[in-house]
């Protein structure tokens, strides 16, 4: 071998050497780096006896966030590390009472099917709890002085409590009771997105700004948009019956002045009334179908928003 080979192959093995103390230097690096990355402090959120929900919720995101969920979820062994940062991460969002309870449990997995099952209760429970909750979601409905950010966030809760029981509730079919039990001064833009959307492809978060847009409008008008817009029963029935006295007081004044008139006179103060009368119910009834055209346009508007 000549001298040149024998001074090719040193640089060479030298290279090699730089390139392999590198390579494991980056290494402890990204080592180092993954451990300050799961050595970030997060605050869990506290348990209490109402709260079971949302706190499940929080923690399976503060636990995704950390890596250490896969123990909750997995059927089969799990690497013994994790369960154990998982059963910590659950300890801490836990008070002393509870935390007492779980002393018997020594996977990360059987801790969280023990709250689950003590917050949710079991199957029979659970299953009681799901009925009492369509109940109250069918049976809610929207008055006249709430606003639909007051009625929709009641509507959500019960959804969210029906979802984290287990139970499907689609989208399409809290889009139709919201619409359904809106007041009666959404009438306009109820029926418009009913006739103009596609409500299997609509989302809720859509229908609710279509309704608050609409809302926004309305009090626009005049400041009550019950008022402004559509009548209520009640109201309607008393407008009926001030009319219907009016009339009779009417006609009993017609009555008693052609007892007193006579000849050609006699007939002439009905005609002149129903006249007037007349022309005054052609009058509101173009003033009302200009009002609900107006109306009509501005909830199809809205839905396109």
């Amino acid at each position: 071998m000549s001298h040149l080979e024998i001074e090719r192959a040193r640089r060479e093995r030298e290279l090699k050497e730089r390139e392999d103390a590198a390579s494991n230097a980056s290494n402890r690096e990204s080592v180092s780096s993954q451990e300050k990355e799961g050595s970030i402090t997060l605050k869990y959120p506290m348990l209490t006896k109402s709260n079971y929900a949302a706190w499940a919720i929080k923690m399976e995101v503060f636990m995704i966030a950390q890596g250490v969920w896969e123990p909750i979820e997995s059927e089969g062994p799990v690497d013994q590390r994790k369960d154990k940062m998982a059963l910590a991460a659950i300890y801490q969002g836990i008070g002393e009472d509870t935390l007492l309870q779980l002393g018997a449990k020594k996977t990360a997995k059987e801790a969280w099917n023990m709250l689950k099952i003590k917050n949710q209760g079991a199957e029979k429970v659970k299953e009681v709890r799901t009925q009492t909750l369509w109940r109250e979601f069918e049976a809610l409905g929207m008055s006249d002085s709430e606003t639909i950010d007051d009625f929709s966030g009641k509507l959500t809760i019960i959804v969210n409590k029906l979802r984290s029981l287990g139970n499907i509730v689609e989208d399409e079919k809290v889009i139709k009771k919201l619409l359904r039990s809106s007041s009666s001064k959404f009438l306009q833009i109820v029926s418009a997105i009913e006739e103009f959307s596609d409500l299997k492809t609509k989302s809720v978060e859509e229908v609710i700004g279509s309704l608050k847009a609409h809302e926004e409008r309305l009090l626009g008008c005049g400041g009550n948009s019950a008022e402004t817009v559509l009548l209520t029963r009640a109201e309607w029935k008393a407008r009926e019956e001030g009319s219907s006295s009016k009339k009779a007081q009417n006609d009993n004044g017609e009555r008693g002045g052609r007892g007193r008139g006579r000849g050609r006179g006699r007939g002439r103060g009905r005609s002149n009334s129903d006249s007037r009368r007349t022309v005054m119910m052609r009058r509101s009834h173009r003033r009302k179908t200009k009002a609900k055209s107006g109306v009509i346009v501005a909830a199809k508007w809205d839905i396109m928003l």
